[in-house]
Parts: structure tokens; sequence; C-alpha cells
């Protein structure tokens, strides 16, 4: 079965979460001039969704990243803390400096570390 998912821009996904919204399920998004950078997105739901954005410098902590398609997206300074990435999609992705504490990892176990 092929999703239909919502398709948005990083801006207007960065004003509608400081407006308050948390729920983006199955959204996408890719390109940006600048990716996504200095962001505290902190318990934002974005389960399902298919992102392929560079991130730097972004706060993650408890986010539900569940079954989220993140294939060749780079992370650069992240902060996974108590986030949920069951069942995400991270082929491809490259990982710098980022933080996986208390997160539930794709396959369902406990990441504590840094990388």
């Amino acid at each position: 079965m092929n999703v239909k998912r919502q398709s948005i821009t990083v801006e207007e996904l960065l004003r509608r979460y400081a407006a308050g919204e948390r729920t983006f399920v199955g959204i996408e998004f890719s390109y940006s001039d600048k990716g996504l950078r200095g962001c505290n997105l902190s318990g934002i739901n974005l389960s399902g969704s298919q992102i392929e954005v560079y991130m730097a410098d972004i706060n993650l902590s408890g986010a539900d990243l569940s079954g989220a398609n993140f294939s060749n997206t780079i992370f650069d300074r992240v902060d996974f803390y108590g986030a949920n990435l069951t069942g995400a999609n991270l082929d491809g992705v490259e990982f710098r400096r980022v933080s996986f504490q208390n997160t539930i990892m794709p396959d369902g176990s406990i990441g504590d570390e840094s990388c």
C-alpha cells in the first residue's frame, strides 16, 4: 500500500511547531537551502514521515520518530534523548556528534551512547 504524504517545507514545519503544533505524522520534506539547523523540536511527532534534509544542532529529545524514513540524512550535533526510533529507516544516514540516551533504537533496543 502506497501512502500519500503531505509535503511541507522546512520553514512551514518550523512555523507550525513555533505555534504549538507537535504532530506531523506522515509528512514529507527534503531540500532546504540551509537544512534544519539550531532548532528545539523536542516532543515532535514525525512518525511515518519521509525526511531527507541536513540536520544540525537539533534537539529531538522525546520525539516520536517511529517508522520515519531518514535515508541519506545527515545528523550533526543532534540530541535524541528519550526519542523513539522504532522501525525508523536509517539506511545511508550519517551521524556526527549525536547523543542517544534512553533512546528506543529502530530494533527496539535502548540506546545509551554518543557518537
